[in-house]
């Protein structure tokens, strides 16, 4: 898949300002978390989603790229669940982690 794209880069640097911007006492999921993203961040997203239009599923590849990131952050958030179900995008139930601040 090569080097992250500037777009995406810029979506990871938002990461903090968005856990600031999720529900303090509740766990979130990585659907709720990039759907958050997206909206705070829509140029980058629309701009990061692109770069995968070529592709069969770029939602599917771009949201897994952007999830996989929250593991790096673990001074801020923990992993609360592991393959829960959520309501991603599209409004279908998948598997996806679920994630809480650190205090």
């Amino acid at each position: 898949m090569g080097k992250p794209t500037e777009q995406l880069t810029e979506l990871f640097d938002q990461y903090e300002t968005i856990f600031d911007k999720m529900p303090k006492k509740k766990d979130f999921s990585s659907h709720e978390f990039i759907l958050k993203l997206a909206k705070h961040n829509q140029r980058a997203y629309i701009e990061a989603l692109f770069h995968y239009k070529d592709r069969t599923a770029p939602f599917d590849i771009l949201h897994g790229l952007l999830a996989k990131e929250l593991k790096n952050h673990t001074s801020l958030i923990r992993h609360a669940k592991v393959k829960y179900k959520s309501t991603d995008i599209f409004n279908e139930h998948k598997p996806c982690s679920w994630w809480a601040k650190v205090s």
